[in-house]
């Protein structure tokens, strides 16, 4: 079989002048798959994406010749029948984005473009990708890097990849079920030398793997071990004892493999009692999933609580070293045991950042975590013996007893829980957490209204409540005293009710926010009724949240910033809630001075000082910092009760640092501004934030919108789905998309007349491109569309299931929550245009930010002439250059103001290229 790289293409084609027309022939082997009637095809950007029939060789192999450009980059893909795109993993001969499509550099030669790939694969049928990475982290790395050599390159040395974080890879053409001996190599002559059971043959020996089915990757290793280096959290060692008991165990000993060996066998020792154990020393913090093996071939098949979706066993990595309980082989408890699951109810609970656990005798009042079943209940597990009688408690946090009263306690008020543990495996009834029964359900339950009027001159006739359960007409409140408002209704849970509050008969709320209303023409306020009667919070009239108390509440413009696990804060400051009377402003700079004290100014710590941070710009002008509190202002953290800052330009401007300024809006209502203030106590802990933040799950796949013709293509990365949602959407070809536009409450469904689903990518990346204008009722204007809501399900796959599997966003407490696109938060891309990325990753400007103007350099080979727009963040047209040329462009600022825009180049033949620019 003809064998032809084009890794050297590049550079070759350097040296050659002139372009031309060379033939080239391209083969797919097909002898793994069934072929479709209608035949093998192929696709690509040569056949403009239609199919191109390709000729039958009669030995399962196709080909079809092409006559194309010397030097042109080219995808493409084949196709088994008119709808069998091949889905290739890894991207050793593909693009690896969007499609993951076959990659060629035209040759200056008449050639084959592939040494007969098999359908589906980057390699010949029967060969496939095996994928070694060595952790030189305990090394010394040699000058001339890191090098493999086995039995498959004759023991010479290949070398390895850097892959910037202090492994080392390398991708292997094997052949499916041969066994290769391999060493890595620290320079030319770093021969590894240990012992270990990944070797063939004791100590010195070689490393080995069998060549996969599929494409693989092999474990990470450290340089001269069998396991992985220790980093983290730091190494623990973790005892394993399994009881064979119930088994007849194999002349060939029982193993263990698992996550930390590759899955491959690691010996256990017999303890002489018919348990079995091995120590290994694990990193902290890790999550290692592993099985037992009764000889090389017995593997564990069993169910239940204790194993991972894949139905593996787990264990989260302790801080300290630990032994693991002894279990029965083949079953989550010890032998002679039986399991008992319970599931508490946490629906009316805040449930603490640590999560729920369960303690009793069974584990000796100790904390064992329990399961978020997603949906407000949480499961955990023990092991018992048939006959006794066990006492328990449920925990929410590590300090949040149950403490209650009622007939299913031991022994009277603030006593155990108890079970009979029955002579198999039980399920006890879902209880509520601090109750003998489950939760209580109500069919209708008082729900009291609150406003604070402290900012407001309250109307002769008084305040009033109306909304979707009156009719929207007047409902007099009583005053309760400091400016306080309230009304009892009687409501139903679950139901969705808008309403406002009335400053006398005509004073109507105008509420500006979006984060408590509906987002319809009235702007009403939302409310999903709770489950259980409820005191609701008092709101300042007019506002979502609490009237302002500069002295007591944290200013505006800092409501986003949150306190992180390690006792740390992230401030976050966003410009556009600056104080209009402030000097200047501060859009547009890359970073801001941070000037600031605890408590009081009195020892401020300057924006210029030593120690001092500063606060870098996210792109869209709200700036973000993380400190200390205690180190930084060397007060202990349960001494700080707020934290007062102001901003300035000085990182920016040094020699003018107070010309652009940050400040609060008039606090003190008296026409000045005010230092900012920040209070620990009223801080949020740092986590996923849907109403400020578009889901990461969206943003991070891609998600972008189109401002020329108000497009928006939504990418959700299943990877990245909430562990809690019902199922798992990996692998299905097409996905339910389930939105609505500012809410739920006007939601699209799934499976509605004009719905769309998101379609996978290859790669369990579902993609979906709207036009929201069209899409959402109530949208009439692109520019007033600020949020997308959404959750995807399995209904194009099971439509008798579809909420079967589900996709959802997950927040740092491990809750679920509804994925959210915020516009304004969004890259912009073109969506009906191809993008030219060569173009694209040529543009540079300098300065950019830039004040007066910046000069925009680009990659123009051909001498290609653009039209160039630049755009503002709605999608405005600012400024046109016609028919430009050359490989630079001088953008003028003249009078467009401080913010970010976007340059669009455009070419003759309709591809474009885009670069953010920043006015400051």
């Amino acid at each position: 079989m003809k064998r032809l790289y084009f890794s050297f293409l590049l550079t070759t084609f350097a040296c050659l002048a002139g372009y031309s027309q060379v033939d080239v022939t391209f083969t797919v082997d097909m002898s793994n798959e069934t072929v479709d009637p209608a035949g093998v095809r192929i696709s690509g950007a040569f056949t403009g994406w239609a199919d191109s029939l390709m000729t039958d060789n009669g030995d399962g192999t196709y080909t079809l010749v092409f006559q194309l450009t010397e030097g042109d980059t080219l995808e493409w893909k084949f196709k088994n029948g008119p709808d069998g795109w091949e889905d290739i993993p890894g991207s050793a001969c593909t693009t690896g984005g969007f499609g993951n499509n076959r990659l060629l550099i035209v040759p200056p030669s008449d050639t084959d473009a592939t040494e007969e790939y098999c359908f589906g694969s980057c390699y010949a049928c029967g060969m496939s990708g095996m994928t070694v990475s060595v952790d030189m982290a305990n090394e010394t790395v040699d000058p001339n890097g890191v090098f493999i050599a086995g039995g498959f390159n004759s023991w010479n040395d290949d070398p390895l990849t850097d892959n910037g974080d202090g492994t080392w890879s390398r991708t292997l053409v094997v052949e499916t079920g041969t066994t290769y001996e391999y060493k890595f190599k620290n320079g030319a002559d770093g021969w590894e030398a240990f012992d270990g059971d990944c070797l063939t043959g004791g100590a010195g020996s070689n490393r080995f793997f069998v060549g996969p089915a599929a494409d693989s990757s092999a474990a990470t290793v450290c340089f001269n071990s069998c396991d992985a280096c220790m980093t983290g959290g730091g190494p623990s060692n973790i005892t394993f004892t399994v009881d064979m008991s119930n088994e007849t165990v194999s002349a060939e000993g029982v193993r263990m493999a698992g996550a930390f060996n590759g899955w491959s066998d690691t010996l256990m020792v017999d303890n002489g009692d018919g348990t079995w154990s091995l120590t290994l020393e694990m990193t902290s913090g890790d999550n290692v999933e592993y099985k037992f093996k009764n000889g090389p071939d017995g593997w564990e098949n069993f169910g239940g609580p204790c194993l991972a979706n894949g139905g593996n066993r787990f264990v989260d990595v302790p801080s300290a070293d630990a032994t693991l309980g002894t279990v029965c082989f083949n079953s989550c408890f010890a032998c002679g045991e039986v399991g008992v699951t319970l599931t508490v109810d946490m629906q009316f609970e805040t449930v603490a950042a640590e999560g729920v656990f369960i303690a009793g005798e069974f584990n000796g009042w100790t904390d064992t975590p329990i399961n978020d079943n997603g949906n407000g209940t949480w499961t955990g597990y023990f092991g018992a013996t048939p006959g006794d009688t066990i006492e328990y408690k449920f925990k929410n946090g590590p300090n949040g007893w149950e403490n209650f009263n009622g007939d299913c306690l031991f022994s009277g008020n603030g006593s155990n829980r108890w079970t009979p543990v029955p002579a198999q495996d039980t399920t006890i009834d879902v209880v509520c957490f601090n109750k003998c029964e489950a939760c209580i359900t109500y069919d209708s339950l008082d729900v009291t209204f609150r406003v604070d009027m402290t900012e407001q001159t309250v109307d002769p006739a008084g305040v009033f409540l109306a909304g979707s359960f009156n009719g929207f007409t007047d409902a007099p409140m009583t005053n309760m005293g400091d400016s306080i408002w309230a009304l009892t209704l009687v409501l139903i849970p679950g139901d969705t009710v808008t309403y406002k509050f009335k400053n006398g008969p005509d004073g109507w709320e105008a509420i500006a926010e979006t984060d408590c209303t509906d987002g319809s023409f009235g702007n009403n306020r939302l409310l999903v009724v709770p489950p259980q009667p409820k005191v609701l919070d008092a709101v300042c009239f007019g506002k979502c949240g609490v009237c302002f108390d500069a002295t007591a509440v944290t200013t505006s413009s800092l409501m986003n910033s949150c306190k992180n696990a390690n006792g740390t804060i992230t401030i976050i400051f966003d410009e556009s809630q600056n104080c209009d009377s402030a000097p200047g402003d501060l859009a547009g700079l890359a970073e801001i001075g941070f000037h600031s004290s605890g408590n009081m100014w009195a020892d401020v710590i300057d924006w210029d000082a030593a120690t001092a941070v500063t606060a870098v710009n996210d792109g869209n002008d709200v700036f973000s910092l993380t400190i200390d509190p205690a180190a930084y202002y060397g007060l202990d953290i349960n001494d700080i009760e707020r934290i007062m800052m102001v901003f300035n330009q000085g990182p920016a401007v040094p020699g003018s640092p107070w010309a652009s300024e940050g400040k609060d809006q008039d606090l003190n209502e008296d026409g000045s501004c005010d230092d900012m203030r920040l209070f620990l106590d009223q801080m949020p802990a740092c986590s996923f934030d849907p109403t400020t933040t578009s889901s990461p799950a969206l943003k991070s796949a891609g998600s972008c919108y189109d401002p020329n013709n108000g497009l928006v293509k939504i990418r959700w990365d299943e990877a990245q789905n909430c562990p809690n949602a019902p199922g798992e959407l990996a692998g299905k070809a097409e996905i339910g998309f389930h939105s609505g536009a500012a809410s739920f409450t006007d939601v699209v469904e799934w499976n509605a007349a004009n719905a769309q689903t998101a379609v996978n990518d290859g790669s369990d990346v579902f993609e979906v491109v709207i036009d929201p204008v069209s899409y959402y009722a109530g949208v009439n204007n692109f520019g007033d569309l600020q949020n997308i809501y959404m959750v995807f399900n399995q209904g194009p796959t099971d439509p008798g299931s579809p909420w079967g599997s589900e996709g959802k966003d997950v927040d740092i407490d491990n809750n679920c929550v509804d994925l959210r696109l915020i516009i304004s938060d969004l890259p912009t891309c073109d969506l009906t245009n191809t993008i030219d990325r060569e173009l694209e990753n040529s543009l540079v400007a300098i300065p950019n930010p830039f004040g007066d103007k910046t000069i925009v350099s680009f990659s123009n080979p051909n001498n290609s002439a653009y039209e160039v727009t630049l755009f503002g963040l709605t999608g405005k047209q600012i400024r046109t250059f016609h028919h430009v040329t050359g490989t630079s462009l001088e953008v003028d600022r003249n009078d467009i103001p401080a913010g970010m825009y976007f340059l669009n180049f455009r070419n003759e033949a309709g591809k474009i290229a885009t670069l953010k620019l920043v006015v400051k």
